[in-house]
């Protein structure tokens, strides 16, 4: 019944459409705890955590004293959560899920009234907007409150606005449309690379589109000053992060110190860390559209982008993020063209799909949330943790989740008879205390079920999350 329904959208509303999708990325949401990776937590979550909750500025990653982030989506998320906060909602876990419902919900409307602006038959326009909704790892990367997906719904909206001034031309409108491919760069500076390359297009192409070239230009212009403004509310002086961020990140190349890799590698993380042979469609949809589409916008805004990025030594997936959330769009136009919609391997496609879309709606993106969602609930007070602190990731406090009143005290050796709650990050200290009669496990990080299945002895060489109450 689903697939009959999916492979005819036609007699699918778009308010039932549009639900189905909201369902979904509400799920999520509310499971998709954590952060994909740690930048969307120390860059966003903690310099917000900076300026609502009056954490200090010490506490901060290097990015802060190289004033190298742009403050713009932290202070969207601060006026969303400001006057909550005064109205009691003080709870870190529910403002970071009412950020990823705020995000998704953004993410949803761009690719909405993105799907009537693209090069399509009419009757595609459902399924691309499906597809580039619910293709298994799209809605995961939509809830995330990070400056990869929200800089890309700016650009998708960016283009709903360019596209549809350019059949009804004004200044204001294009202004309007600057606004949003600005808003883009505001978000993520790297940004304007696709944000330039796209107005290369508008006017190379558009050769009779003065109203749009000047709109845009003076919508981009004023972002950039306003830009300009708010970085000053962040770091409490007068600063241009996107020159700082060239200045440090290329000319003095600090990005290539986390790892150098060669420009094929986007192509090998895009197979292997999606679905192998399953991303293997996206990936070769994307080649042929830009090789079939030369002169289309999409081209010029994701091919230039991508090609910039395969240069620079530092390399992440999450870099070319614009470039993966159209390539279900990219792939669907070469499916089309070559005839292959109709295929039935396209039902085993989608089913395959769902599958992996249930797995990822229903997964933590950082299973450590739960372990803090812990300590908050139960209010403890006290944690001895070996080796570690539990409320530090790579070097950095997590002040946005760290209880008010928690006490960790780190130590190298536990004494045998040690008291207390204590913490260990190793699988293999599951074993040893589980054999202590003295002491209780209080909590796990995973299934406790799972670890009597001890294969090969994984457990001893994971990091298993385990706290225990032991007593006299």
């Amino acid at each position: 019944m689903l697939l009959s329904r999916i492979f005819s959208l036609e007699t699918l509303s778009n308010r039932k459409l549009l639900v189905f999708v909201g369902i979904v990325h509400l799920i999520t949401a509310f499971f998709s705890e954590g952060f994909f990776q740690f930048d969307e937590h120390f860059q966003i979550l903690e310099f917000l955590g900076h300026k609502l909750n009056g954490t200090s500025a010490n506490d901060l990653p290097w990015e802060y004293r190289e004033q190298i982030r742009p403050w713009f989506q932290v202070l969207l998320y601060y006026i969303i959560l400001l006057p909550l906060k005064s109205l009691g909602l003080t709870s870190p876990f529910i403002q970071a899920t009412l950020l990823r419902i705020v995000t998704s919900a953004f993410s949803i409307a761009s690719l909405f009234y993105l799907k009537d602006y693209l090069p399509l038959k009419e009757k595609r326009q459902k399924l691309v907007f499906l597809v580039l909704s619910l293709t298994w790892f799209a809605p995961m990367i939509h809830v995330r409150a990070s400056s990869e997906n929200l800089s890309a719904s700016f650009i998708f909206f960016g283009l709903v606005l360019l596209f549809k001034n350019l059949k009804n031309e004004t200044i204001i409108k294009g202004i309007l449309a600057g606004l949003a491919l600005g808003g883009a760069y505001l978000v993520k500076s790297q940004l304007s690379v696709a944000v330039a390359f796209l107005w290369f297009w508008l006017v190379l192409f558009n050769h009779k589109a003065w109203r749009t070239y000047l709109g845009v230009s003076l919508g981009i212009l004023i972002t950039i000053g306003l830009g300009v403004v708010i970085d000053y509310w962040g770091y409490q002086e007068w600063t241009f992060t996107t020159l700082n961020y060239f200045k440090v990140n290329i000319l003095e190349d600090r990005v290539s110190g986390f790892g150098i890799d060669p420009w094929w590698n986007y192509l090998k993380y895009s197979f292997m860390k999606g679905i192998p042979l399953l991303s293997l469609p996206f990936i070769l949809g994307t080649f042929y559209y830009w090789y079939k589409k030369p002169k289309d916008p999409i081209t010029w805004l994701t091919l230039p982008f991508f090609l910039i990025h395969c240069f620079i030594g530092h390399k992440e997936l999450r870099f070319i993020f614009l470039v993966v959330l159209l390539s279900p769009y990219m792939m669907i136009y070469a499916a089309e063209q070559l005839n292959l919609l109709k295929s039935s391997k396209i039902r085993i496609f989608v089913m395959i799909n769902f599958i992996l879309l249930t797995g990822a709606s229903f997964k933590a993106a950082n299973s450590g949330i739960r372990f803090y969602k812990y300590l908050h609930d139960e209010e403890i007070k006290e944690v001895k943790a070996l080796d570690e602190d539990p409320m530090t990731m790579v070097g950095l406090k997590l002040n946005f989740y760290h209880p008010k009143d928690l006490n960790v005290q780190v130590k190298k050796e536990f004494a045998p008879n040690e008291t207390g709650l204590l913490f260990f990050k190793s699988g293999s200290k599951y074993f040893e205390y589980s054999k202590k009669k003295n002491c209780s496990l209080n909590y796990l990080s995973y299934p406790k079920f799972s670890l009597k299945f001890n294969i090969g002895n994984w457990i001893s060489r994971s990091r298993v999350w385990s706290l225990w109450n032991c007593t006299k």
